[in-house]
């Protein structure tokens, strides 16, 4: 289960911009390799996006790779579990800290300027605010189709603070194959209960 936690957390952590309508909202789609790090954790993927899908693809301490499926036009997240041919399935309608990390209107972004991240063009932004649970300060740098090279500040999650870091590289704007965001044909969805996730991740369950 904490390879579960750890996969979710990845995929969670690309869509920490708060607000609907935000300089952030994803225009395009893209892949890239992805570094996280955040609670004294390390987490390496290679991820695709659209505007409606995420998949992470993050390497283990064990070298397994674990990957993660999130829909949000399904409010459905999926982790394939190694080994097997199940998915742990969880419903994000149930996960209130992910509807206030996706879609928080209460934070605001003020423009700091424009720089040049490998080798495109950011629009660096300072961020601060949030609901209660899923509240950010510091600054994120995407482009202006809303592709996200790094995030640098502190997050509160389930009400603990800690330095949070982002950082794309290898960005590839190109459509998606969407079978990327479907389970593959055989696997079968084993429902996790929100609760148990939650509890997971307040480190009432080892």
């Amino acid at each position: 289960m904490r390879r579960f936690i750890a996969a979710l957390f990845v995929a969670f952590a690309g869509f920490a911009a708060p607000a609907s309508a935000n300089p952030w909202d994803l225009r395009t789609e893209y892949s890239a390799d992805v570094v996280v790090t955040s609670g004294g954790q390390t987490f390496n993927s290679r991820v695709a996006r659209t505007p409606r899908a995420v998949r992470t693809e993050t390497q283990q301490r064990n070298n397994q790779v674990v990957t993660a499926i999130l829909r949000l036009d399904r409010n459905l997240a999926w982790v394939l579990i190694p080994n097997t041919r199940n998915a742990a399935e969880v419903n994000l309608a149930s996960f209130p800290v992910i509807p206030g990390l996706l879609r928080n209107p209460n934070a605001t972004a003020t423009a700091e300027g424009t720089e040049t991240m490998d080798g495109m063009t950011v629009t660096r932004w300072r961020v601060a605010g949030g609901e209660p649970g899923a509240r950010f300060v510091g600054k994120i740098w995407a482009t202006a189709e809303g592709v996200v090279l790094k995030i640098e500040g502190e997050a509160e999650t389930q009400q603990q603070r800690q330095p949070f870091t982002l950082v794309a590289r290898n960005v590839r704007v190109t459509r998606q194959n969407p079978g990327l965001f479907e389970l593959p044909d055989g696997v079968q969805a084993l429902q996790i209960p929100p609760q148990l996730v939650q509890a997971l991740l307040q480190g009432q369950i080892r």
